[in-house]
């Protein structure tokens, strides 16, 4: 059952590792995510929904991942499962769904036996975030991330709800991260300069995602979205379509709005009634 919808960005400056004295600058943007991801967590896994950027693997990344934070200039390794198995009185974590990408297992020498994975440069950095929030809110928590296309068609994204809504549903207590950036020309230093329609665009956007407009999210005009640098426009669409068939209320809370270097960001968490 679901247990609550936590929607954050995903851009590399929430690691502090990798931005070193801009890390000050964007304290309340990492803040409010870490509160967030608390919300969730005490449940009993963490189903994610991201969209690939230029390059990345399109599909389902489950507890098994190792990934690692190279490319963006810093090891900094994340995981998407407890490092530790489950004692072997613990009944095993669902987990359905299509197999996800191979990482190859190291083995401890001479042994056979599989040994820890080897962070794997390759995971999209969406899959990533929920691995970094993961590792410091809910540790004990199984992840399992669905990394959609920028422009899936009518029937990829109707498949990834129909995944995402299977994953839901049950006696277990699931938390949904839906992970998703904003505008990219909200300011001329954006990393796609200023767009004179990016504001109106991501006050729209912000707007719907503080009231939990499943509606007018799971309606955003794409073309619109991209146009003004949005490439997450999949993620929230999906999302919210998932959340709907689910039928239960929730109640939204807005923790954070913002555009640190001209990127519209938005955190925030959609609660079941009564929690």
């Amino acid at each position: 059952m679901l247990a609550g919808v936590v929607l954050i960005p995903g851009p590399p400056l929430l690691v502090p590792e990798l931005i070193g004295s801009a890390a000050a600058e964007t304290a309340d943007l990492r803040a409010a995510v870490l509160s967030a991801g608390a919300a969730i967590a005490d449940v009993d896994r963490w189903i994610a929904v991201g969209v690939a950027g230029g390059g990345e693997v399109v599909g389902v990344f489950g507890p098994d991942t190792v990934g690692t934070y190279r490319g963006f200039g810093a090891e900094v390794t994340v995981r998407l499962g407890p490092a530790d198995p489950p004692d072997s009185d613990e009944a095993p974590t669902p987990d359905p769904g299509p197999p996800d990408p191979g990482v190859a297992d190291t083995e401890l020498p001479g042994s056979g036996i599989p040994g820890p994975r080897r962070p794997d440069p390759t995971v999209p950095l969406a899959a990533l975030t929920v691995g970094w929030l993961r590792d410091r809110v809910a540790p004990r928590v199984p992840a399992r991330v669905l990394i959609a296309a920028p422009e899936p068609t009518a029937g990829e994204r109707s498949d990834t709800t129909d995944h995402l809504i299977a994953a839901m549903v049950g006696g277990d207590r699931v938390g949904f991260v839906i992970v998703g950036d904003g505008a990219r020309t909200l300011t001329e230093r954006a990393p796609g300069g200023l767009h004179p329609d990016a504001a109106t665009v991501q006050r729209r956007l912000d707007d719907l995602l503080t009231t939990a407009d499943l509606a007018g999210l799971g309606a955003l005009d794409e073309q619109e979205c991209t146009r003004v640098g949005v490439g997450s426009t999949a993620a929230w669409r999906i999302g919210a379509s998932a959340v709907a068939a689910l039928g239960e209320p929730v109640v939204p809370r807005e923790l954070y709005r913002g555009h640190p270097f001209g990127v519209g960001y938005w955190v925030g968490t959609w609660l079941p009634e009564g929690m």
